[in-house]
This record gives structure tokens, C-alpha cells and sequence, in this order.
């Protein structure tokens, strides 16, 4: 069970903690005491059953400390974290290094009672055996010290990387006196920034009239680069997050992480760690799915940058486009091209209404139904709602999870981006006589533009909408997944293949009209939006698709190869990408990837790939009947064929062959990236 959070103490965590390992030591001596005896029987529940009770009470503690980190950090809560993240990892590596344990789930998988297994349970015992030799069981006791100490080093490389990205935010801010200096800003965003400098101490701060304060967080920088047109401006703050140390400090932090990965890498000598959590075929597949877009993509985008070029200098743009230009420029153009006003269609997605009507779509769909839990108040921070989760498709309903909900960017604390962060997995083995089993625990943490005082509720870009749909789309799947077997739960357990699917299924309902229309209700007049806004959008898909592609997944991707498989430092050095395509992505990588070293992400650039394509011919299916019964039809189709499935033998592509009736194409992924006559 998750503690209140309102009631959280930071100077009880190094105490909880190390209690915790204290008695985690103890278990782990007498599982290896008993592994080791030959009087010892070796079963599943001798085993793996024993294992999850006495790996779960320090799982649970230390996610909670690591969520709070990303929440609610604060100089206490760091230093809490640091003192005990060595005592953890050493515990941990001691854990996944034990060879009386390893030779007891090996005699499982190679003895009689693995014909007895069901397939969840084979593919649990077969990623704990991957996960302990790319742990470094199989190692020397001299390399072991090593290797463990490399994953000291890493894991406080990351922490420094992710406290940097912080700092920078906290560190940095420009107060703009001068309205003509934010020309093209809308007032809904003027507001906001006329809020911040409220609370910075400038009382009489007004939207129309300043001041107003920007500071480097994602929300205000993309506002800024996107609508801003005073170019001085955009520049400013460009630069004044390329300057930062934080910026510099992560670069180094990326040269050490490639040195020490590929050190890690040649310890254990089992091939690449980037593709550890998938199957030959499927990495196979993957790859061939990244190379094939690199190559279109990256030629795409040459031909997309020369027609902004020339519509930047037709507008006025006498230089050529510098990396605080490309988004201004490209919002432009895509407006003057399709008629797309921005700030007129957030108008119809206000968050509190497109939330809920998401969650219905979620329940007649896949049938989960989300519950708010009024008057709740234990969250770590005000705004935080809870939600109970309850699975229509069970007799009775049974409550199968529950779900955090923290809505809105606080930059000083809270990192940016959306995600979903497992607290608490399920377990069947946790229970007792006057004890249930406890539920999964998720928290999906968004970073939307908070209400402002007295106004309207917070509004959602289209590309927000987007985000929200794909996020409680990993929620979908941890749910649904966790229902099973508790050791499949974690997304990195499965591949992110496998595990952001669900997202990008739910992702491409965005350009369903009827499904959008439906979430959309705009906020004055309460309707819906219109056919001709959702056809310009719908056209509007692709526009620039390669450029975003190469600053997204190539940029990150090329830094990835280096991380894992090459020996040279230069991953920005690619002679086919448009300098300014690189820059911005380097800028993206070095301030909106937290999570790039996570080992959940090793394999998560060419899976991602691998996972749009898979949604995309799988959000075909659906399209190709009309909804209603029929969605609710294939929705629990794709429960059993699909995320059911997951840690079964069967690959997640036969998975998707098999719920779509057909072998999976290029097509849907290549129609979404405009590269259909390519």
C-alpha cells in the first residue's frame, strides 16, 4: 500500500531505507542458504513466488522515493536520495548477481516442471535468467566489482544529468518589460507569464501590460520559439538555455555515460544492451523499420527545410534559419498552408473535459472504467487526483488498480514531459488471511499550463491532446498487464514494443473524427469541433513530419549508437542532416530526454519505431469499421490477443498479425510520416 504523501516526512526515507535492506540482507541470506542445500525442493513457488515477497518492500519504498524525486524535488529530498542511492544498487546488484539463486530458476527452465508453467510464467523465468547475465552473474569476482561499480557511476551520472535540467530552470529567468518584445504571443500565454512575475514579487503584473516573466521550462520555451515573432527574443532565450552550465554539464555527463556503457557492455559481452529486451526477429524487424526511415526521412527533410527557407524569406526572414527560427517559422508556414489557428483550436480542448471524456472512451473500448475518488487530499501536492480502476469485463467489477493524476507543470519542482511511473505492482503472493493483495499503483504526471486565477480551464494544444492519449495509453496496458502475473508489470519488462503500443493504438484516435469531436468542447460555446477545423488538421498531419522525425528519433538515435556500440565521441556528426535539424536536436536531447540513460529506454528508439507501426496497422482494424459496438468488440479483442499476450512465446508482431487478421506493412506508419510516395 502507497503511504499518504501528504503526510511524507523526507527525514524518515534514509532510516525506511536502510531498515529495509537490513532485512532484505537477512532474506536474501536464507533463499541463498536454502537454494544452495540439496534437501531444498525447487518449484515455482520455492522460487519465484519466495523472490517476489522478499524483493517487494524495497521496490516499493525506493519507487516511491525515486517518483517523489521527479515531483517535489527539493535540496532535502536530493540529499536523502544520494545518501542511500549506493547502499541500494549494492544490495541490488547483490540480488541480480547471485548464482544460488540464478542456478535455481536455470534448474526451473531446464527441469520437468517447465512443461508444467503456463507461457506468462516460461517468460518471466526467461527474462530473470537474461536479466542476471546481463547483470554480470556470469562475471569474475574481479570483473563483478567492476561492473558494479560502473552502475554506481551511471546511476549518479543520471542523477546529476536530471538535478542539472532542474537547476537550470530553477537558476534562470528574464523579465520582459517591453510588450513589442513578445509580439505574436496569444493573451492566454501573456497571462500566464503575467502570473509568474505575480508571484515573483511583481504584484501588479498584468497580461495586457506586464511584466512578464520567462524562464526556461518547456512550457514557456516552446511558447516563446513557436509564436513569438520578435526574433530578438526568440534568440534571448535560445541562448540563454545554450549558456547555462547545467547544458555543459550534460554534455560531459553524455561523454562519460558512452565510456562507461560501452565498458559495461564489454564486460558482459552479450552484444548490445540497447536491444536487450527484445527477440532477434523483433530486433531484426525494428532495425530494419529505423534504417528504412532514417534514409527517407533524413532526404525528406532537405527538400522540407528549403521550402521553409524560402517561405521564411518571402515573409521577411533575410538570413538563414538559426535554430530559434525553425519552430517560429514552421508554425507560420503551417498556418499560411492550412489555415490552422492554434490558439483558436485549444479553445476546444479544455483539459478538465477532454480528461473525461477520454477515460469514457477508455471504458467502452477496453472496458476500464476510472473513477475519481472525491475529497481526496493524501497527494503530494494539492492538484493531485486519485482514480480507481475497475475492469467491466470481470463479474462483479473488481477494483484492479489505481491511478495518481498530477496534472500541471510546476517548473521549480516537477521535471517535464508526461509519463507514467509504477508505485506498486500486483501481486497474488502478497496477501494473507486479513490481507488482499495489494493493487498496482500508477501516477501519470502531465506538465499542462495551470489554470490561471479566476479564468478559464487550462486549454490543450492538439499536440497535447496527442500526449495525454498516448500516456493513459501506457496506462491501459500497465493495467490490463498487471492483472496477471506481477512480474510482467514493469514496461522495461517487456520491451517497449510491446509497452508503448497501447499508446500509440490510442495515440492515432486523435485523427478519428468522430472520436475528437467527441473529446472536444469548446470552452464557451460548448461545441464540438468542426468538420472543416478537424479536416485541416487531419491535413496538417504530416507537415514537416521528416524534419520533427530527424530532430526527434535521429538525433537521439544517432547519440544512442554511440552510447552502446561505437567507440567515437562525435554523434552529432552526421554529414546528410541539415546543421540547424542537428542543433535542435541536440538542444531536445540535452534538455527534454530525463530519461535517456534509464535502462527502461536502452532499447526504446528503433521499439518505438517498431511499436508506431504496429499501431498503425492495428488503428487501421478499428478504422475499417464503424465504431460503437463494433470498437467495443475489437478493444476487448485487442486485450486477449494483444496485451494479453505479453511475455508469452509469441512476439508482439504475431501478436498484432494475429488481432489484425494480416501481416504487418509500412504502409499505416509511412502514411503517417508523409512518406507514402517516397
Amino acid at each position: 500500500m502507497v503511504p499518504p504523501f501528504s503526510k511524507r516526512l523526507i527525514t524518515d526515507i534514509v532510516p525506511a531505507i536502510r531498515w529495509t535492506i537490513s532485512e532484505y540482507t537477512f532474506d536474501l541470506n536464507a533463499i541463498e542458504d536454502d537454494m544452495a542445500s540439496a534437501e531444498t525442493d525447487i518449484s515455482w513457488v520455492s522460487v519465484m513466488d519466495r523472490l517476489e515477497i522478499i524483493d517487494a518492500p524495497l521496490s516499493l519504498v525506493y519507487h516511491i522515493v525515486l517518483h517523489l524525486c521527479k515531483v517535489v524535488d527539493s535540496p532535502e529530498l536530493r540529499e536523502a536520495k544520494a545518501e542511500i542511492l549506493e547502499e541500494v544498487l549494492v544490495i541490488l546488484g547483490r540480488r541480480q548477481q547471485s548464482l544460488d539463486i540464478y542456478k535455481a530458476i536455470k534448474t526451473l527452465q531446464d527441469g520437468p516442471q517447465w512443461s508444467t508453467l503456463t507461457a506468462p510464467q516460461q517468460g518471466i523465468l526467461n527474462t530473470a535468467l537474461l536479466e542476471a547475465k546481463l547483470g554480470g552473474v556470469a562475471l569474475p569476482r574481479a570483473d563483478k566489482d567492476r561492473f558494479n561499480a560502473i552502475n554506481i557511476c551511471l546511476s549518479q551520472l543520471s542523477d546529476s544529468y536530471s538535478k542539472n535540467l532542474m537547476d537550470a530552470i530553477k537558476s534562470s529567468s528574464l523579465l520582459v518589460h517591453e510588450r513589442c518584445q513578445l509580439d505574436g504571443l496569444p493573451l492566454s500565454q501573456l497571462a500566464l507569464l503575467a502570473q509568474n512575475a505575480q508571484e515573483d514579487g511583481h504584484a501588479g503584473a498584468t497580461a495586457a501590460n506586464g511584466p512578464w516573466k520567462l524562464s526556461l521550462d518547456e512550457l514557456t520555451f516552446t511558447a516563446v520559439l513557436e509564436a513569438c515573432s520578435n526574433a530578438a527574443t526568440r534568440e534571448m532565450l535560445y541562448r540563454a538555455r545554450q549558456t547555462k552550465d547545467g547544458l555543459y554539464a550534460n554534455e560531459s555527463i553524455m561523454k562519460e555515460q558512452q565510456q562507461l556503457q560501452q565498458g559495461r557492455t564489454r564486460l558482459i559481452n552479450l552484444g548490445s544492451i540497447a536491444n536487450k529486451n527484445i527477440t532477434d526477429t523483433v530486433q531484426a524487424q525494428a532495425r530494419e523499420i529505423s534504417r528504412e526511415l532514417h534514409v527517407k526521412c533524413i532526404a525528406k527533410s532537405s527538400v522540407e527545410l528549403q521550402e521553409l527557407q524560402a517561405f521564411a524569406a518571402a515573409h521577411g526572414q533575410l538570413t538563414p534559419l538559426e535554430s530559434w527560427d525553425f519552430h517560429y517559422w514552421a508554425r507560420q508556414m503551417r498556418q499560411d498552408k492550412f489555415g490552422i489557428d492554434d490558439e483558436a483550436l485549444r479553445a476546444y480542448f479544455p483539459l478538465p473535459t477532454v480528461l473525461t471524456r477520454l477515460f469514457d472512451f477508455v471504458s467502452k473500448v477496453f472496458g476500464l472504467r476510472m473513477e475519481r475518488l472525491d475529497g481526496f487530499e493524501q497527494g503530494w501536492h494539492p492538484d493531485v487526483q486519485l482514480y480507481q480502476i475497475r475492469d467491466l469485463e470481470t463479474t462483479g467489477e473488481p477494483l484492479i488498480a489505481q491511478l495518481y493524476l498530477d496534472l500541471y507543470s510546476r517548473p521549480l519542482d516537477k521535471q517535464g514531459g508526461a509519463w507514467i511511473d509504477i508505485l506498486v505492482t500486483r501481486s497474488t503472493v502478497l496477501r494473507s488471511e486479513k490481507l488482499q493483495a495489494p493493487l498496482p499503483v500508477f501516477a501519470l504526471s502531465l506538465n499542462q499550463p495551470p489554470q490561471i486565477a479566476g479564468d478559464l480551464p487550462s486549454l490543450m494544444t492538439f499536440a497535447q491532446v496527442e500526449s495525454l492519449f498516448y500516456t493513459v495509453g501506457l496506462v491501459v496496458h500497465s493495467a490490463l498487464a498487471q492483472s496477471s502475473l506481477n512480474t510482467l508489470a514493469p514496461l522495461e519488462s517487456i520491451g517497449w514494443e510491446a509497452a508503448s503500443l497501447t499508446g500509440h493504438l490510442l495515440q492515432n484516435f486523435c485523427y478519428h473524427r468522430e472520436t475528437i469531436q467527441t473529446m472536444s468542447s469548446h470552452v464557451e460555446t460548448g461545441e464540438c469541433l468542426p468538420d472543416k477545423l478537424f479536416d485541416k488538421i487531419l491535413a496538417a498531419r504530416t507537415f514537416m513530419a521528416a524534419s520533427t522525425f530527424v530532430i526527434n528519433y535521429h538525433s537521439l538515435g544517432s547519440f544512442r549508437q554511440c552510447l552502446y556500440h561505437t567507440s567515437g565521441p562525435a554523434w552529432d556528426s552526421t554529414p546528410d542532416v541539415a546543421p540547424v535539424l542537428l542543433e535542435l536536436g541536440r538542444h531536445k536531447r540535452a534538455w527534454t530526454f530525463y530519461h535517456i540513460f534509464s535502462k527502461s529506454h536502452s532499447s526504446c528508439l528503433d521499439c518505438l519505431l517498431l511499436s508506431e507501426k504496429l499501431a498503425a496497422d492495428a488503428f487501421a482494424t478499428f478504422q475499417a469499421v464503424k465504431s460503437g459496438n463494433a470498437w467495443m468488440t475489437l478493444g476487448r479483442k485487442f486485450r486477449d490477443t494483444v496485451i494479453a499476450q505479453l511475455g508469452s512465446p509469441l512476439s508482439i508482431v504475431s501478436s498484432v498479425e494475429k488481432f489484425t487478421g494480416r501481416t504487418v506493412s509500412f504502409q499505416g506508419l509511412h502514411k503517417h510520416c508523409g512518406l507514402e510516395s517516397t
